[in-house]
């Protein structure tokens, strides 16, 4: 019982010995490119110190490229990308998890620099010595006649056909530390309802141009409100256009694998023209002011580059102007845009390659 206990001592202590020779620093650099809801590159970088356990006669300097996305519920696909030396190659791997993915990446790297010389080893073979020619099997002797058998000669060794190099994927040098920004536009069109900036609920139709990088989102907007028009009297009234603009920004969060949340604000000016009718004297007024909304975003991805977006603000007015009309008796307010209003936006974005 003895005996056992000692050989597995050994074989820790000798592990634990291996491991310090690593060292903390190892030949390789990576980019990694997750949802929120994967391991991040630290995680990666120590298992690949992890299975890296000792120091070979030659470790291969490797460039690795890693990206990890949803491709459907429960299912992900990492494209992982290996420079070493000149040659890249490329490998795709599906798993049901991104930790199964983290862990998969960080074998195939630690293997690549365990590799003694590289894809360079694997493209050149070192050549074979066949050692001198061969000679002719001599012929039968009186013993082998006698029931002597002699072995047979082996066969001279074959050299082993060099196999060809991948061929690169891109045309444009890989750099890993300078990894390429995941950034995306995404036009978009929507409908949106505002509570109180007109004199009743003023529908709207809007675009919009959005710059999505990771979790955060930038754009710009404009929206155009329906007509309205307000009575005072039986036959004079006043009509009303709207038009708003500007630019807004969101920071989402991954709620589920097509799902995303979080808050955002924008920055607008509200552009209002009045009319009057059925007065002695028409008159047309227009006016402009900055508005500020904040509130919350949400995006569910409906299919491969199409997402519905929805939008719930409040917005604040900053020193809105009341309509009002001159009478012979005093002055008629028509109406005061009220500070906040709720406005609820509904619609789809392109996401754009």
């Amino acid at each position: 019982m003895r005996r056992p206990l000692a050989a597995v001592g050994l074989v820790f202590s000798v592990a634990r010995v291996a491991r310090a020779d690593a060292g903390p620093a190892l030949p390789f650099e990576l980019a990694w490119e997750a949802p929120a809801s994967c391991p991040d590159a630290s995680f990666v970088r120590h298992r690949v110190a992890q299975i890296v356990r000792g120091p070979p006669l030659e470790r291969t300097v490797v460039a690795a490229k890693a990206h990890v996305e949803a491709i459907a519920a429960g299912q992900f696909r990492l494209v992982l990308t290996l420079r070493t030396g000149d040659v890249e190659e490329t490998k795709t791997i599906t798993a049901g998890s991104c930790s199964s993915l983290a862990q998969a990446t960080a074998t195939i790297v630690a293997l690549a620099i365990e590799s003694p010389s590289g894809d360079a080893a694997r493209r050149s073979p070192p050549a074979l010595d066949t050692g001198p020619a061969a000679a002719p099997p001599a012929p039968p002797t009186e013993s082998d006649a006698a029931g002597t058998s002699r072995p047979p000669s082996p066969p001279p060794p074959t050299s082993p056909a060099p196999l060809t190099p991948a061929t690169p994927s891109s045309a444009l040098p890989f750099r890993p530390d300078r990894p390429q920004s995941a950034w995306s536009l995404a036009p978009g069109a929507f409908a949106s309802i505002d509570t109180s900036t007109l004199p009743a609920i003023a529908p709207e139709l809007g675009l919009s141009l959005s710059l999505r990088l990771h979790r955060f989102r930038a754009g710009l907007l404009g929206t155009i409100s329906l007509p309205q028009s307000s009575t005072f009297s039986q036959t004079a009234g006043a009509s009303f256009d709207m038009m708003a603009g500007g630019a807004w920004g969101a920071y989402l969060v991954s709620l589920a694998t097509n799902i995303s949340l979080g808050p955002s604000a924008s920055v607008e000016a509200t552009f209002v023209r009045a009319r009057a009718f059925g007065v002695r004297f028409p008159i047309e007024s227009s006016t402009v002011w900055p508005s500020i909304a904040g509130g919350g975003r949400l995006e569910a991805r409906l299919m491969p580059g199409l997402s519905l977006v929805t939008r719930g603000e409040l917005l604040f007015h900053v020193d809105a102007p009341p309509f009002s009309l001159a009478t012979v008796e005093a002055p008629l307010r028509l109406h005061q845009p009220s500070s906040p209003a709720a406005r609820m936006s509904v619609g789809v974005e392109i996401v754009l390659p």
